[in-house]
């Protein structure tokens, strides 16, 4: 059973809120994503929160369009949780759960749901660069990627 468990309700939102920083990879249930399981997300802003979805495979509609196929990243052998080939898709933000909704899920089931890991710096590195010629993201999206990526301390808001 997972500490979160045994303190109390005000305690396990502040550790589970404190847990979440930008940069961070995290497994969660988005409801208005077309999945119906869980999916990994990059955290880009953490209030509001705002994600990138991490695919275990490039699907035909972004394999047949260049300007999206480009900006799909494959992610380094570095998450031993990720079991397959895993790719960062750059091509748009994702605002598909509240933070509230985030830190529910991580105190329903901490084993589960929650922080998984963070990118390395070479996998930030490769998204930075990949963002810079995305006609898809407009420069306010991109500026948000590039400071939650950034390696600066501080969060990140809008």
């Amino acid at each position: 059973m997972h500490i979160i468990n045994h303190i109390s309700p005000d305690m396990q939102r502040r550790l589970a809120e404190e847990s979440l920083k930008t940069g961070q990879i995290i497994l969660v249930f988005c409801e208005y994503i077309t999945s119906d399981h869980p999916k990994f997300y990059v955290i880009i802003n953490v209030d509001p929160l705002v994600l990138m979805i991490i695919n275990s495979g490039i699907s035909n509609y972004i394999r047949e369009k260049d300007y999206l196929k480009i900006l799909q990243v494959k992610l380094s052998e570095h998450y031993e949780f990720l079991l397959k080939d895993s790719y960062v898709n750059c091509s748009k933000l994702i605002y598909c759960i509240s933070k509230n909704d985030l830190i529910g899920q991580i105190i329903e089931k901490p084993d589960y749901y929650g922080v998984k890991g963070e990118l390395i710096e070479q996998d930030k590195q490769e998204i930075l660069e990949t963002i810079c010629n995305a006609t898809t993201l407009d420069r306010i999206q991109k500026d948000l990627i590039f400071k939650g990526l950034s390696n600066e301390e501080t969060e990140t808001t809008t």
